[in-house]
This record gives structure tokens, C-alpha cells and sequence, in this order.
């Protein structure tokens, strides 16, 4: 007969495994999204040359409310496929969080509790910000479709 400790303990072994799977299949996926955008030529600029990430959600709320001038809309797309293509992140943040639970199951502890408590902190408004952007890129891309996105200008 398995005792309590037991079970925790292979509990927190298989939460920590899932945590693990679910990190490597996250970060395969980031990989083959980057790389179909890339195929269809899309480039991002430089972080330093482009709107902030709340800049970027509140152009496109605004375009999603009032409609967008044909001019802007290659830069609002591209906005859109920016804030679209962190949605691997949510899925490497609940990761990292099932491996912060998994050893905590399975010995735990004051220290390994805290641990658990600051990862939710840290990860659980991340995970919330990249499901608001993705519904919004979302909602965009499905509003104004492009099949192809072209180079987003310098500046």
C-alpha cells in the first residue's frame, strides 16, 4: 500500500514530467510559428523601433472600434501578428509553473511553498496579458485578413 507521502511524491514527479513535456512541445510550436512568418516574409522590426506592446493593443482596440484607413492597415496587421505570435509564451509560463508545483508535491516545504506562490505572481498576469493580446491580434487578422504581409517600414 502506497502511503501519503508516496503518492505526493509521484504526484509531484508526474506534474514536474507534464511541465516538462509541456515546455519542450511550447517551445517546438514558437519554432514552427516562427518560421512559417518568416517564410511569408514577415520581419519584425527591432524592439526599439516599434510601439510598445501596450501601444501596440491600444492601435489596434481603437482600429477594432473605428474601422482603419488602408494606409494603416500593413502596420496594424503587423501589430496583430506580433502580439498573435507570443501566444507560445502562456504556455511556457504554465510550464515553468507546473515545474515550480512538482517539487513542491513532492517534498514540501516553507521554501518550496514561496517559490510556488511567487511563480503564480509572475506568471498568472503574463499569462493573462499574452490571452488578451492574442484575442485582440486575433480579432484583427479575422476583421482584415492579409495572405501575405509585406516588410513593416523602418522608423
Amino acid at each position: 500500500m502506497m502511503s501519503g507521502m508516496d503518492a505526493m511524491g509521484w504526484t509531484g514527479a508526474v506534474v514536474g514530467f507534464v511541465g516538462g513535456l509541456y515546455a519542450v512541445a511550447g517551445c517546438v510550436l514558437a519554432i514552427r510559428d516562427q518560421r512559417r512568418l518568416a517564410r511569408q516574409g514577415v520581419e519584425f522590426p527591432q524592439a526599439r523601433e516599434r510601439p510598445s506592446e501596450r501601444e501596440q493593443r491600444a492601435r489596434l482596440e481603437r482600429a477594432l472600434r473605428t474601422g482603419a484607413d488602408d494606409a494603416e492597415l500593413l502596420v496594424l496587421r503587423r501589430y496583430a501578428t506580433n502580439l498573435r505570435a507570443q501566444r507560445y509564451q502562456a504556455m511556457l509560463w504554465a510550464a515553468l509553473l507546473l515545474l515550480q508545483i512538482g517539487p513542491f508535491l513532492m517534498a514540501p516545504g516553507g521554501a518550496r511553498a514561496a517559490l510556488v506562490v511567487v511563480a503564480v505572481l509572475l506568471f498568472v498576469p503574463g499569462v493573462t496579458r499574452v490571452g488578451r493580446n492574442l484575442r485582440i491580434g486575433t480579432a484583427f487578422l479575422r476583421r482584415c485578413p492579409s495572405d501575405q504581409l509585406g516588410a513593416l517600414p523602418a522608423g
